[in-house]
């Protein structure tokens, strides 16, 4: 089995079609996960796909920076990308499941034809209006089955103040474990630990 480094200590190593979901407070905590996960994904010739909501794009730019020394080479060879969540996933903060697999395929494809050993990526949740995590979730599974096989790895990430704890957990279940931080430490949830939390919601 082909295992990948994170850069996250609490997940370690996972294999490509890996798909989690990181829950954050807030933008630094999000930074405090992105950053090493990135980093170490273009150390590793992989492709970088990051879709953030536009205030974060800035940010992430920014630490990737002063993490990576390299990252301007980086980005002049195309190694990453780094976009609006809202324009990845559908166009004027409409959600379209159709566009966003379209366009993870598509960057797989070119990413192989580029000489990358794959793609990772994180797309962050927290422009999703309520209504839409019903639709959203559907997706999230489509998508758990989409990347088996893949040379892919995909984060999603959620603010956990952006939507009822029962929903996005709910949402988190479609992944294969969760990244939260407890008490100031990042901490990798199974599914079993998520099922239990729900219930005492």
């Amino acid at each position: 089995m082909d295992l990948r480094q994170t850069g996250i200590s609490a997940v370690g190593d996972v294999p490509w079609g890996t798909h989690f979901c990181i829950f954050y407070a807030s933008p630094a905590d999000l930074l405090d996960v992105l950053v090493p996960y990135f980093r170490i994904g273009l150390e590793n010739n992989e492709y970088c796909l990051c879709a953030l909501s536009r205030r974060t794009l800035e940010n992430i730019s920014r630490a990737l920076r002063e993490s990576l020394p390299d990252f301007d080479r980086y980005a002049a060879a195309g190694a990453i990308e780094i976009v609006a969540a809202e324009d990845w996933y559908g166009s004027g903060g409409d959600f379209d499941p159709t566009v966003a697999m379209r366009y993870l395929r598509e960057k797989l494809a070119s990413a192989l034809t580029a000489g990358f050993t794959g793609v990772r990526a994180n797309g962050d949740e927290a422009w999703l209006q309520h209504d839409q995590l019903a639709d959203f979730r559907e997706y999230e599974e489509g998508l758990g089955s989409a990347l088996e096989g893949s040379r892919m790895i995909v984060g999603c990430s959620y603010r956990l103040d952006a939507s009822p704890a029962a929903q996005v957990l709910d949402v988190a279940q479609t992944h294969e474990f969760v990244l939260a931080k407890r008490e100031s430490r990042w901490e990798r949830l199974e599914l079993a630990a998520l099922k239990q939390t729900k219930e005492e919601l």
